[in-house]
């Protein structure tokens, strides 16, 4: 099962130097091969593994609605947002933002302009041995109970889009926390993003289903599925050693302007089923 390659100038055995320049090729050499792997790399001594997340909040027409595991991407210092019989940390809050890049137009998610927040989900995996990330996915799915149209509607659209425009306000991030500091957000490192993409550019098609299609129990609610779908494959992105990933999703909930974000219940979570995969090749240890 090996797949042993030639990749070195110089060879390192008893009775060979080892002196600076040497060792200074080497790393120059170990450092250009293993930052442009290629497909033979990782045909026969890696495995795919596939981790996949998801969640459905409480449906819109039930009295108890759930927020989490939706939080503001903005950690505010108002007393608002304390739990109450807490208080902030003596030193202040040392994160004031969850995830990097996220900014769009006609929100300001500190609060100080009033016009709307962002929420953010989620997940970490954390990797003890060097990983190889090539893909990832996201699904926000509708149907009659979870519905959004995924555009800007009238009456009252936010100032810098029109009517029966497609939203372009979500992002989708994974970042790796530093490796001498993994509580300081500000040090993280993006290793992917998609930020201010068009809804209508990555659909997820309706498909009208054959009759009999809704025999299981419990019966889907009604209506066909459709949605967004967003799939970045091929992606052969390097994670290091003890890495510890977080893939995010954040999206926009405006004051006093319309959009599918907004339908429902009002609150943007509410209005779709979401699943989030990571596809990454591991390696195959000899134990």
């Amino acid at each position: 099962m090996s797949n042993s390659l030639r990749e070195w100038r110089d060879q390192f055995a008893p009775g060979s130097t080892a002196d600076g320049n040497r060792l200074e090729r080497l790393l120059r050499d170990v450092m250009a091969r293993f930052n442009r792997l290629q497909p033979r790399d990782v045909r026969r001594r890696w495995v795919l593994n596939r981790y996949v997340w998801g969640g459905q909040q409480s449906q819109p027409y039930q009295s108890v609605q759930q927020q989490l595991p939706w939080m503001p991407i903005h950690n505010d210092l108002s007393a608002a947002r304390l739990v109450t019989g807490t208080s902030h940390p003596i030193d202040g809050v040392s994160n004031p933002f969850r995830v990097k890049g996220t900014a769009v137009p006609d929100i300001d998610p500190t609060g100080l302009l009033g016009t709307g927040q962002q929420w953010c989900v989620s997940n970490a995996l954390a990797f003890t041995r060097p990983t190889i990330l090539t893909g990832i996915s996201l699904v926000m799915a509708t149907d009659t109970d979870f519905q959004n149209s995924f555009q800007y509607t009238a009456p009252t659209p936010p100032p810098s889009r029109t009517a029966g425009d497609p939203v372009d306000d979500f992002t989708l991030t994974l970042e790796i926390d530093d490796p001498f500091n993994p509580t300081t957000r500000s040090l993280t490192a993006v290793e992917f993003q998609r930020a201010r993409l068009r809804a209508d550019a990555w659909p997820l098609t309706p498909i009208v289903p054959a009759p009999g299609w809704a025999n299981f129990a419990p019966v889907f609610p009604g209506g066909v599925p459709g949605g967004v779908l967003l799939w970045a494959d091929q992606l052969n992105i390097p994670l290091p050693r003890s890495s510890k990933a977080r893939l995010s999703l954040v999206i926009p909930e405006y004051v006093g302007y319309t959009c599918g974000w907004a339908a429902n219940s009002g609150k943007p979570w509410q209005n779709q089923r979401l699943t989030m995969t990571l596809d990454v090749l591991e390696e195959v240890m000899d134990e």
